[in-house]
This record gives C-alpha cells, structure tokens and sequence, in this order.
C-alpha cells in the first residue's frame, strides 16, 4: 500500500480548520467547523486532535465496529484536550472520515459529511457524496458531529434542531474524463439513527486500486469569471474538480497526492485549478491509498 494526504486552506478561511494524515495502509481527514465560529472555537486544533486519536485508536475500526471506534476516538479526544490550557472544548466539533485496509477490503468509515470514491482496475470510478439536508425546527443543514455523542442531551438536540435525513449520491463512469459527461448518477435520501449516525462502504481490494476520502471542501471550488462591466465567481461541480484533482494521478509513487496537489494548486499549466481561474472557497482535506 502507498498512501498520502495533503489539506489546502480555503479563500474564505482565516486559518485551515481541515487536517488530513496518513499511515502504513490508512488515511484520516477531519474537516472543523467554521459555522461555530472558527478559529474562536479552536476548530483548528480540534480536527488535528481527532486526526490523531482516530489514529490511535484504528485498531477499533473494522467489520461491525463503527460504532466502538468513534466512542473510543472521542474519549481519547476529550481527555486529550482537557489537558491542554484555555482550549475551547467545543473544538472537536469536526467531521471525521478513515479510509483503510481491512483484511481484503478498501473500508470507509464517515463521521459527518464528505466525498469517498475508488478506481477499479478496469478503469471505472465510482464516487459517494454524503450531504445532510435540511430540517428539524431550524429547516437548515448540519452534519452530525461526532462530539454530539458525548451525551444523549447532545444527541436529542441535535435532532431536534437539524433533523435526521442525509443524501447520497453515487456517481458512475468508465473513466475519469467521463465524469463530467454522463456519468451514471443515483441519489438515495436516508436518515440517521442516534446509535449509528454515521456512514460505511467496503470495495474489494481485489477489484480497486485506489480509495479516497474528501472534505466538503471538494465541492467549493468557484470559477472567476471577468466581463468587460463586471467581475463574479461560478461553482464549479465536484466531478469537474475531481477530474482535475486526480488527473494522470501517478498512484505508485510515494508522496503521489501532494505531488498532484502542487500541480493542481500551483501550476499554471493547461487543465490547472491556476490556469483555469479555479480556487476551493472552503478547507479542503484529501487522503488515499493506492494498492
């Protein structure tokens, strides 16, 4: 296995509140919240802190253990902060997303909200987008953070506030490149429960080469777009960026992802986020395996 991450700030975003890391045959990225108010709340550290136990504490994750390895992380967590002078407790508010092998198996496990996706060995990709969708007394959206487990006070607001529905989108397509022309697309709108609020698929290794996880910051790329009276952004789709994120990725080499990232981010050459105007308006966080 050959893994890396990186995590790039956002334009709108004081500080970066995503973080992503990487092991022998794992990869975890957590994505701070900034609706809470950012760096007021030590999202920063927050997502660093979860990073690490959820790093410590893989050993839980596997077949039927979603569950044990997020309550552990957050204890971990927690106690880890408390430690540490004059940090905001409500710092772990941050989604918390693992790729890794287990036995024979790419597994996924997703607290919160976030892009996955693999690459068959015969070419095709497939890509999950998790989003919560609006509801409770509040009629706004809100991913479930994994903090809110820390009391059944905690887990009854949430609800009550955001709801419990989310959608997941899987797109489909032979190649990379055929993306952003007709992928195969398939939207499910399910809700989550308090003792299982979170998200899991497994892809044979077998079958995949290459699995990763993404903030949601995947999906905020905006486009400048210069008239002659006026100057404006577009959003530019996820598929659209992705085709560019992964484009000719060299999956076999080490540091394969932050080689691509200085490509994308800071290359001016024809198909680059820089050459074509494209900028992430929020974190973004991405880590992978390539077998």
């Amino acid at each position: 296995m050959i893994t890396d991450s990186f995590f790039h700030q956002g334009t709108s975003h004081e500080v970066c509140e995503d973080y992503a890391l990487t092991g022998p045959d794992y990869a975890i990225v957590c994505d701070g919240c900034s609706n809470g108010g950012g760096p007021s709340i030590d999202s920063d550290w927050g997502a660093r802190f979860l990073a690490k136990a959820a790093e410590y504490r893989l050993e839980h994750l596997g077949a039927g253990r979603h569950m044990p390895f997020y309550e552990s992380v957050l204890t971990t967590t927690t106690v880890a902060c408390a430690a540490v002078p004059k940090l905001n407790p409500e710092c772990i508010t941050s989604t918390l997303m693992v790729v890794k092998k287990d036995d024979e198996d790419f597994l996924i496990s997703v607290m919160g909200d976030g892009t996955a996706g693999v690459r068959m060995r015969n070419g095709t990709w497939i890509i999950l987008n998790w989003e919560f969708l609006p509801g409770g007394t509040t009629e706004s959206a809100a991913p479930f953070y994994l903090r809110y487990l820390a009391s059944e006070e905690m887990i009854n607001s949430y609800f009550k506030l955001f709801g419990n529905q989310f959608r997941l989108t899987m797109y489909r397509a032979r190649r990379l490149a055929d993306l952003t022309k007709d992928p195969d697309k398939l939207e499910t709108v399910g809700t989550i429960r308090p003792d299982g609020p979170y998200f899991h698929a497994r892809f044979p290794i077998e079958d995949h080469d290459f699995a990763f996880v993404a903030t949601d910051g995947l999906a905020s790329f905006q486009q400048k777009v210069v008239t002659a009276g006026s100057k404006t952004t577009e959003a530019v789709g996820l598929l659209a960026t992705l085709e560019v994120m992964f484009n000719e990725l060299g999956h076999r080499r080490q540091g394969f992802l932050r080689l691509q990232r200085n490509w994308a981010f800071k290359r001016s050459q024809k198909g680059t986020f820089l050459e074509r105007g494209w900028s992430n308006y929020d974190d973004l966080a991405i880590g992978a395996i390539s077998a």
